[in-house]
C-alpha cells in the first residue's frame, strides 16, 4: 500500500540529507543484509543542521514493517514540518521484511528503482483483487529480486525443483544460459555463447536455440535443440526456429518455424496449426494440452500485437485488443488464465490477465517494462523488468564526435537525406501515442519537428515529402509534407503490413513491399498520381531495396538475393551477396550495393559491385559507444557514405519473483 512508497521516499530524503543512501556496502549482498538486520545511522549524528524531528520522521519512514511507518504521505509531511505525536505511535523496529533493494557502484538511483519496482508490482497485485476486507492491504504477497547484474535477460523459466533457468547477454546480443538456485544468488553459466533458452520441460530438459542470432526485442532465429538443465551437449532437431514450448508431459514440442518468410506454429513438429506473414512469440501450451497461446504480431520487427490461442484443430481466437507492445506470456496453474506483459496506450508494459473467454483484467502501471516469464505450479510468478532506450546517432563527414539526434527515449528507423542535411525517424516513447510519432530534424541539431503519426518508410530526394505507415488494422500508408501542406493517405486498406516503401525516379513514383491479409510479402509499384498498386514480384520476398531510378529492386527470396525488374518482374541472381548480408541502399549511380552483415558487431559496411560481386570496405567499423548497448542497427547512409545515421538499443533487465499470488 502507500506505506511502501513512504519507504521509497524515505530512502531519497535520507540520501539528500546525509549525502549517502541509508545502507551502503561493498557488495549487493552486504547491502541486502543491512536492509534486513540494521537500522540507518542517525541523520543528526552526520549533519548537525538536520532538525531532530526531521531525523525522527525519516527514521520512521524507513521502519522494517510497513505497519510501523506513517499511514499516509500527509502524516509524513506533517511530521517533517512540525514533528508531533504521530512520530511516537510506534517505536518498535522489526527485522522481518523482504529486501527490495540493490546497489550498483553505491548509486541510490538504481537502488531505489528496484525497490519502487517491487512496490509497483505488489500494487498491481493489490489492484487485481488481492485485498484485505479490513485495511485494503496486500495479503501474503511478497516480491524478491533474483538477479542483480546489468544483463539483458531474454527468457526465463522455472525448473522442477524451483531453480530459475534463464538466457541473457552480459554485453551485446549473443545469449548464454544460466541457472540460478535459491541457495546461492550468483548465477551459473551452463551453455556456450549463442545458446538461447526457449522452454524447460517437466523432465528438466531444455528446449534451446543453438547458433542463436538476435532479430529484435526478445526474438532469435536458430536451430532448435534439446539439452539437460544442468548443461551438456545439445541435440539438434530443426533449423529456422524462433520459439518453442514443451507439452506438460515433456514428450512433444510446439514450435514457431519460419518457412518462406512466414511464421508457422507447428504442434507437434511438422503439423501446422497457424501461420502469419507477421511473427509469433511467447508460445505456451495450456495445462490440459488443448490450446496453444502466443503473442501475435502483425508486422515483423514490431512487438505491437495481441494475445491469441489456437486449438488442436487449428481454430484460432484472438483474446485481447491489440496493444502497443506485448511480450511475455504464461498460463496460471489452473489453466484458466493467461498472464502477460503489455502496453495499452503508453510506452510502459504492465502485467495483464485474460481468460480463454476473453475476460480482461488490467494491471496497475509500474516502473519499467514488465514481462511475465513463467508461473510455477505453486503460483510463483517470474517477472522481468527491462529498461530500454533507442537512440539515433549521426556521424557527419569531418566530425570527430557523434551527434545524438533522438527525440525522446525510443527513437528508431532513421532515414538520412541524400545531402545529409535532414533526418527523418519515428519515436515510440510514452507521449508519442499508439501509432508512434513521425519526426524530422535537421542534422545541425535544430529542434525535432513532429509531422504526424506512423513508422517512417522513406524520404523524397528533394526532402519535400516523408512516407510512413500507421500500424492500424489494416495499416495506413501516409504521405506527409515537410513544409506547409496537408497529409495524404496513399492506400485504400489493401495491406495488413508494409515493412518497406521508398520513393524512386523523380519522386513521383514509389515502390511498396507489403502483404495483403493472409498472404506473404510481395512488392508493388505505383505512381503517386493514381491509386493502383501493381505487383511485380512473387510472394515471399523480403529485405527489398529499390534502385535510384526505380527500374529494379534487390530482395531476398529464401536464403539468396535476386534482382527483379520493376517493369516485367523478371529476375536474376545477384553476385557477391550472401544470406547474412543486409542491403542498406544502392550507391547513387546504381552500380553497386552498400551492405552490412546482419550479425556482425561492430558494424562493418561494405560495397558490393552489382556486375562482378567484388566486395570492398566502405566505412571504418563502428561499435556501441558504451557498455550496456544491446546492438547497433538500422544503419542509414547519405549519398556521401561518410555521412550516416544509426540506432543504438540499450537494455538492462532484472528478474523478480512474485510470491503469494493465486
Amino acid at each position: 500500500d502507500a506505506r511502501t512508497d513512504i519507504y521509497s521516499l524515505g530512502c531519497v530524503l535520507y540520501e539528500m540529507l546525509a549525502g549517502e543512501p541509508p545502507f551502503v556496502g561493498p557488495t549487493a549482498q552486504s547491502i541486502v543484509a543491512k536492509v534486513i538486520t540494521e537500522s540507518p545511522k542517525s541523520l543528526t549524528g552526520q549533519r548537525r543542521t538536520v532538525p531532530p524531528h526531521v531525523d525522527e520522521a525519516v527514521q520512521k519512514s524507513l521502519e522494517k514493517l510497513a505497519a510501523d511507518r506513517f499511514a499516509s504521505a500527509a502524516a509524513f509531511g506533517d511530521a517533517l514540518r512540525e514533528g508531533g505525536s504521530s512520530l511516537h505511535t510506534s517505536s518498535h523496529r522489526s527485522t522481518h521484511t523482504a529486501a527490495r533493494s540493490r546497489s550498483i557502484s553505491g548509486g541510490v538511483a538504481r537502488w531505489g528503482a528496484a525497490a519502487v519496482f517491487g512496490a509497483a508490482v505488489i500494487a498491481a497485485a493489490y489492484m487485481m483483487g488481492r485485498r484485505s476486507s479490513s485495511n485494503n492491504a496486500v495479503v501474503g504477497v511478497t516480491m524478491q529480486q533474483r538477479t542483480y547484474g546489468t544483463q539483458m535477460i531474454f527468457s526465463a523459466r522455472y525448473a522442477t525443483g524451483g531453480d530459475i533457468v534463464y538466457s541473457a547477454a552480459d554485453a551485446g546480443s549473443s545469449p548464454r544460459i544460466y541457472v540460478l538456485t535459491s541457495a546461492y544468488p550468483q548465477p551459473r553459466a551452463v551453455s556456450d555463447s549463442g545458446t538461447h533458452l526457449l522452454a524447460v520441460s517437466s523432465k528438466d530438459e531444455m528446449a534451446v536455440l543453438v547458433g542463436a542470432v538476435y532479430n529484435h526485442h526478445r526474438v532469435f532465429t536458430g536451430t532448435l535443440a534439446r539439452m539437460p538443465v544442468g548443461g551438456g551437449s545439445p541435440r539438434e532437431l530443426l533449423a529456422a526456429v524462433h520459439d518453442a514450448d514443451w507439452s506438460q508431459d515433456g514428450s512433444q514440442l510446439a514450435v514457431v518455424h519460419e518457412v518462406d518468410g512466414k511464421d508457422r506454429l507447428e504442434y507437434p513438429i511438422g503439423t501446422v496449426l497457424f501461420e502469419t506473414a507477421g511473427y509469433l512469440s511467447d508460445v505456451r501450451i495450456s495445462v490440459d494440452g488443448k490450446h496453444i497461446a502466443f503473442a501475435e504480431h502483425p508486422e515483423k520487427g514490431d512487438d505491437r500485437g495481441a494475445v491469441a490461442v489456437v486449438d488442436l484443430d487449428g481454430t484460432h481466437k484472438v483474446l485481447t485488443p491489440q496493444y502497443l507492445a506485448v511480450e511475455g506470456l504464461a498460463w496460471t496453474p489452473d489453466g484458466k488464465t493467461l498472464v502477460y506483459g503489455a502496453a495499452d496506450g503508453g510506452g510502459i508494459m504492465n502485467v495483464h490477465e485474460v481468460t480463454l473467454r476473453g475476460g480482461l483484467r488490467h494491471g496497475t502501471p509500474g516502473v519499467g517494462n514488465s514481462a511475465v516469464q513463467d508461473i510455477a505450479r505453486d503460483g510463483r510468478r517470474l517477472i522481468s523488468r527491462a529498461d530500454t532506450f533507442k537512440r539515433i546517432l549521426v556521424k557527419l563527414a569531418g566530425d570527430t564526435a557523434l551527434r545524438d539526434l533522438s527525440w525522446l527515449d525510443i527513437s528508431f528507423f532513421p532515414i538520412i537525406s541524400a545531402d545529409a542535411s535532414m533526418l527523418a525517424f519515428s519515436d515510440g516513447s510514452d507521449v508519442a501515442g499508439m501509432h508512434y510519432a513521425l519526426m524530422i530534424r535537421r542534422t545541425d541539431g535544430s529542434p525535432a519537428v513532429r509531422l504526424g503519426e506512423g513508422a517512417v518508410l522513406g524520404m523524397s530526394h528533394d526532402k519535400q515529402w516523408v512516407m510512413s505507415v500507421m500500424p492500424t488494422a489494416p495499416v495506413q500508408l501516409m504521405l506527409y509534407p515537410t513544409g506547409a501542406g496537408a497529409a495524404r493517405r496513399l492506400d485504400k486498406g489493401e495491406f495488413a503490413a508494409i515493412p518497406v516503401a521508398s520513393f524512386v525516379g523523380n519522386g513521383n513514383e514509389i515502390i511498396v513491399c507489403g502483404n495483403e491479409p493472409n498472404r506473404a510479402l510481395r512488392c508493388y509499384a505505383r505512381s503517386l498520381a493514381n491509386g493502383v498498386f501493381r505487383p511485380f514480384t512473387p510472394e515471399g520476398v523480403r529485405g527489398a531495396v529499390a534502385s535510384p531510378d526505380g527500374q529494379f529492386i534487390v530482395a531476398m527470396v529464401g536464403d539468396s538475393y535476386r534482382q527483379f525488374s520493376v517493369s516485367d518482374g523478371t529476375s536474376r541472381g545477384v553476385p557477391g551477396l550472401v544470406s547474412d548480408d543486409r542491403v542498406i541502399r544502392f550507391s547513387p549511380d546504381g552500380k553497386s550495393l552498400w551492405t552490412r552483415r546482419t550479425t556482425a558487431q561492430p558494424v562493418h559496411v561494405e560495397q558490393v559491385d552489382l556486375g562482378t560481386g567484388a566486395r570492398s570496405t566502405l566505412l571504418p567499423d563502428f561499435s556501441p559507444r558504451r557498455a550496456g548497448v544491446l546492438n547497433v542497427s538500422e544503419v542509414a547512409l547519405a549519398d556521401d557514405p561518410r555521412n550516416y545515421a544509426y540506432m543504438e538499443r540499450e537494455n538492462a533487465s532484472y528478474l523478480f519473483e512474485l510470491k503469494g499470488m493465486r
